[in-house]
């Protein structure tokens, strides 16, 4: 990002802010993921969730995916911060909000902000898990029936429509006007279908901050290797591996399932192909 801010913009924050961040995709184990961390790792803080702001608002601040622009996210971003007020000096405070993944304003917008609060993005740690875009989309569009009885979109519009809406998406550098389900919301290609180009995703990261910032990873090297990939993921932020745990489990941590292929599953594969 490029967004040079006055000074005198920037409010005082309240906290440190995070400086680790579990990215998702949506619907790619990143729950049981940022459980297992919170469980192995006290060294780890998630913050809390402030007055009036859901559960589930423990792991996922959803700030920066709720922020279109540099002078609102500026505004905001003391209190942002004062969800990390309670941890301890000696903590990595860590937000795990799934949406920043394939929301494409995110990447510049935290970018800008921290470097206009004094920040050092540099610093930023990042940890991403994907799975076969496939099976993700059609766990994404089982988790849209069972959260929202008002959707009434079948497999194959949300199919069909998706793949409309994602071809528009990349010819349209501006990322205007695209959203497949939450149009209130700014996102552009964390949809249903969207989320699981990976590539594009990575690119916009990768144009704001740089790849060894990142550990990239995928769900099945998660349920195979529990605690390989918790290791890796602590000597990635920075932390000491404790050499004293001997196994984990993968806790199951949303309400889902496994779910067989689709129909139209061949047009998806086709489309992630080059993805």
């Amino acid at each position: 990002g490029n967004n040079v801010v006055s000074p005198k913009m920037a409010e005082p924050v309240k906290a440190s802010p995070p400086t680790t961040f579990l990215l998702g995709c949506v619907k790619c184990a990143s729950t049981s993921l940022f459980d297992m961390l919170l469980e192995r790792e006290p060294r780890l803080c998630n913050g809390a969730a402030l007055d009036a702001e859901p559960e589930f608002f423990n792991k996922e601040k959803h700030f920066f995916d709720y922020h279109a622009d540099i002078e609102s996210a500026m505004a905001g971003f003391p209190d942002y911060t004062e969800h990390f007020s309670s941890c301890p000096p000696e903590s990595l405070a860590i937000d795990g909000t799934p949406n920043y993944f394939c929301d494409s304003h995110v990447p510049s917008i935290m970018h800008d902000v921290y470097a206009n609060n004094g920040f050092d993005a540099a610093k930023i740690r990042f940890i991403a898990i994907l799975r076969d875009p496939v099976d993700r989309a059609i766990s994404h569009f089982h988790h849209n029936q069972r959260m929202h009885s008002d959707y009434t979109m079948t497999w194959e519009q949300v199919v069909d429509s998706g793949l409309e809406k994602v071809s528009h998406w990349k010819d349209n550098t501006t990322y205007e006007g695209l959203s497949l389900f939450k149009p209130q919301r700014v996102d552009r290609m964390c949809t249903l279908l969207g989320g699981g180009a990976y590539d594009l995703h990575l690119k916009e990261w990768f144009s704001h901050f740089e790849p060894s910032q990142f550990l990239i990873l995928t769900m099945p090297q998660l349920l195979k290797s529990p605690k390989a990939i918790t290791d890796a993921i602590l000597e990635h932020v920075g932390l000491p591996v404790n050499q004293n745990v001997t196994a984990m489990e993968v806790p199951k941590s949303n309400s889902g399932g496994g779910y067989k292929r689709m129909e139209n599953a061949e047009k998806l594969e086709a489309f992630y192909q080059p993805h």
